[in-house]
């Protein structure tokens, strides 16, 4: 984007405009008040609308400007604690696939060194702690979920992404699943050919032994006969992708 120009982003709820003046770049957002109205919005226009010079605005300086901006969707920046509308219980032996859809977020950057101006929330969910106490534990994103088996019940949005989770109980006693944390800042970001973002799937296994969960990330290279591509790396490297998790980590 050359000096003097301004572009605008509608992306679900979320506007961005984005102004690039000479030594500088102006980032101004918001999220719509009436969030049902601009739920599937997405649209890019530029030139764009002026800022509005009565919001914040972030400016950015720099000795010297690239024309070269980057606006791209991104996973959160925390742990996404997904609480069931109802709980849910799983059954000894039973195996069982949910799928979660979740918040994006949106970085933009600038110049070849993709100096980062802003990582913002496209709808931006609750904090909330979690962990055994006060003392032990993270500070994650909390939301809701239904917890759909089917993925058709899924509605597409433009602004979130769907993560499919299967959960095995291989123990003795039937598990209630109150609450599921998902590692978001360990997924990576796909796309499908009808624009639909997904994230890898996860494996979860409970044994007998209470303390102990393994939570496989599965590479999400396809999605039954979809090929996916993938747009966005991990926040956060995992070697191996399989994570050794104390059961309050998972289900709380």
């Amino acid at each position: 984007m050359t000096v003097g120009q301004m572009g605008r982003w509608q992306i679900g709820p979320l506007s961005l405009t984005i102004a690039h003046l000479e030594s500088e770049w102006r980032v101004q957002y918001r999220e719509a008040e009436n969030n049902e109205e601009v739920l599937n919005d997405w649209t890019v226009a530029i030139p764009g609308d002026p800022l509005d010079e009565d919001a914040n605005i972030s400016r950015f300086l720099f000795g010297r400007t690239s024309d070269n901006l980057e606006v791209r969707p991104a996973l959160a920046d925390r742990a996404l604690v997904v609480r069931p509308v109802n709980p849910l219980y799983l059954p000894p032996t039973e195996r069982i696939n949910l799928f979660v859809s979740s918040p994006l977020w949106i970085i933009a950057s600038v110049g070849q060194g993709n100096t980062e101006l802003v990582d913002v929330p496209i709808q931006r969910p609750s904090d909330t702690w979690f962990g055994p106490s006060t003392w032990e534990g993270d500070l994650c994103y909390a939301a809701r979920t239904r917890a759909r088996l089917d993925l058709t019940e899924i509605p597409p949005r433009p602004h979130r992404a769907i993560t499919g989770v299967r959960i095995h109980n291989k123990g003795k006693q039937t598990m209630l699943l109150e609450r599921l944390t998902l590692p978001m800042t360990h997924l990576t970001l796909y796309s499908d050919a009808d624009g639909m973002l997904w994230t890898n799937d996860l494996r979860i296994a409970v044994e007998d032994r209470p303390s102990v969960v393994e939570l496989r990330i599965k590479q999400s290279g396809q999605l039954g006969n979809k090929t996916l591509k993938r747009i966005a790396e991990p926040r956060e490297a995992v070697e191996n992708h399989v994570l050794q998790r104390a059961l309050h980590a998972i289900f709380g």
